[in-house]
């Protein structure tokens, strides 16, 4: 077993450390009467054939005692096929810690093995150890093939790990070069979602525009991508060319732009989009009515979000949550926390995205005692640590008066981030009090935290109330040097503050520089 050394520390840490005495016995007695079930009249051709698809895992456990004892571990006789297959069977099943400990035992190891540890490693989002397993492989000369790759590159995309990301791009070109080992479109799709997810679409776009043949998966890809980017005009401008081009969309290329729809406001495209679902055939998949009912809040027709709510057969959590957010976003708060109560009844579980969608109706109905009990279930749940949940708190601790209550999340908090401090200058604003706002706003930088649009816009109202114009000149100081002044809200509400101020010379001179005025200009 020397030769597994460079394995020891890696499997030691991730399969089961507990070996008994009773479970070899066990193990033993299945092995003995597997064999005389099987070995005598059944030939290695059926029992590959049997591994391929075991009816569950107790068949594939049984199989795995008759291939013990026919041999086919043995170093001398073993080809790795037979082990390669159980090491697939028992990542389908789950059970990767069996699966490791088969790959440990092979002699020879095949890329279907390499491959199934990767792809279990991976289902389980133990994505850290999948790129170190990937590492150690590379390091033991294995030559990864067109399998191998999604299946890592998704690791990268589940770290947010652009440059480990980037450097399987680099080895996948390498690869190409050396090798003529030519990349498939799954990879091409794999390495564009990568990218996208990591934050870095004009890479996605590169790889995306040098691909000679564009499947429908590719451009879903390069549509979602720029989505989730922020960049809902560059995704509707990519669906357009891609019908240019002749593809149909389908319901996750339907699913992936409707929510550019929803960014936009663009409730016109949104309906097309569903007509397209409906005469396709696929409006009643979950994931394209969950980005129906998306679309239509952010566009502000809770009714047709509703009606689309009514018309999902098996609803979700998501289904749920979005149509609470909808009612939240548009003001209707009641109708938020009724359906909340409903959602409930229904045995739903609250999650983090639930929990901060219904809290906002709980903050503006005054409903303190129900506001303070979901917080106790944020704590039970361990939500509290997350940045959006912690500033619905606030939000609602202030809607209600409790400005303690929010003083105490923004200060015990682990974390720091923006939009706590985002919330509280908000929360002091609707309670009147312009000194603590500012104060607030002032101790942003004593956390090495920077402010962005949605600060000046939630502090420039307050400079307004006080009515002195020397914080709304620091202020508009600051978003000279860095470019949030170039946000046209931004600008709207420096105009605002300057002329209710009284120093409408001033107003007058912002609004000479403003590039794109609209109405609120």
């Amino acid at each position: 077993m020397s030769h597994l050394n460079p394995l020891c520390k890696f499997f030691h840490q991730t399969k089961r450390s507990i070996k008994s005495t009773s479970a070899q016995q066990s193990k033993a007695h299945l092995v003995e009467r597997s064999c005389r079930q099987h070995c005598s009249d059944q030939s290695y051709s059926y029992l590959f054939s049997r591994l391929k698809s075991p009816f569950d895992l107790l068949e594939a456990k049984r199989l795995h005692a008759v291939l013990i004892v026919s041999g086919v571990f043995d170093p001398e006789t073993n080809d790795g096929l037979f082990g390669s297959q159980l090491v697939n069977v028992y990542v389908r099943f789950g059970r990767l810690d069996d699966a490791l400990d088969v790959f440990e035992e092979m002699p020879k190891k095949s890329n279907v093995a390499y491959n199934a540890i990767l792809r279990g490693l991976v289902g389980a989002e133990r994505f850290s150890e999948a790129i170190h397993f990937f590492r150690w492989m590379l390091r033991e000369e294995f030559i990864p093939d067109n399998f191998t790759y999604p299946i890592v590159l998704k690791a990268c995309s589940g770290l947010h790990d652009l440059e480990a990301g980037q450097n399987v791009c680099d080895l996948i070109k390498f690869n190409e070069a050396k090798f003529d080992a030519k990349r498939n479109v799954y990879v091409e799709c794999a390495m564009i979602d990568m990218f996208a997810k990591c934050g870095s679409l004009a890479e996605a776009r590169d790889v995306f525009e040098e691909m000679p043949r564009k499947d429908l998966a590719s451009w879903s890809a390069m549509i979602g991508g720029a989505v989730r980017n922020g960049y809902s005009l560059e995704a509707l401008r990519l669906l357009k060319r891609m019908r240019l081009e002749g593809l149909r969309p389908d319901s996750v290329t339907v699913a992936s732009i409707l929510p550019a729809c929803g960014v936009l406001e663009d409730a016109h495209m949104g309906m097309t989009l569903q007509g397209f679902a409906v005469r396709s055939g696929f409006e009643k998949d979950i994931y394209v009515s969950n980005a129906l009912l998306d679309m239509y809040g952010k566009c502000r027709l809770t009714n047709e979000a509703h009606a689309v709510f009514c018309r999902i057969v098996n609803k979700d959590a998501v289904s749920w949550s979005a149509l609470i957010a909808g009612y939240s976003q548009n003001g209707k708060y009641r109708q938020s926390v009724e359906l909340y109560l409903d959602m409930n009844n229904v045995g739903i579980k609250t999650n983090v995205i639930v929990a901060s969608s219904v809290l906002p109706g709980l903050g503006k109905l005054k409903l303190l005692k129900h506001g303070k009990e979901m917080h106790g279930y944020i704590l039970k749940q361990g939500f509290e640590s997350d940045g959006v949940i912690g500033s619905a708190l606030i939000d609602m601790y202030m809607n209600c008066g409790t400005k303690r209550a929010a003083e105490n999340i923004l200060y015990t908090m682990s974390f720091r981030d923006i939009v706590l401090f985002n919330s509280m200058i908000v929360g002091y604003s609707i309670n009147s009090d312009s000194d603590s706002a500012l104060g607030v706003f002032q101790k942003i930088w004593k956390f090495d935290l920077t402010p962005n649009a949605v600060t000046i816009l939630s502090v420039l109202p307050v400079c307004t109330e006080i009515g002195t114009v020397t914080h709304g000149k620091e202020i508009h100081g600051y978003t000279i040097r860095t470019n949030i002044g170039e946000v046209v809200s931004v600008e709207n509400s420096l105009i605002e503050m300057y002329c209710k101020c009284g120093h409408l010379e001033l107003g007058i001179k912002v609004f000479n520089r403003v590039m794109e005025k609209n109405i609120v200009t």
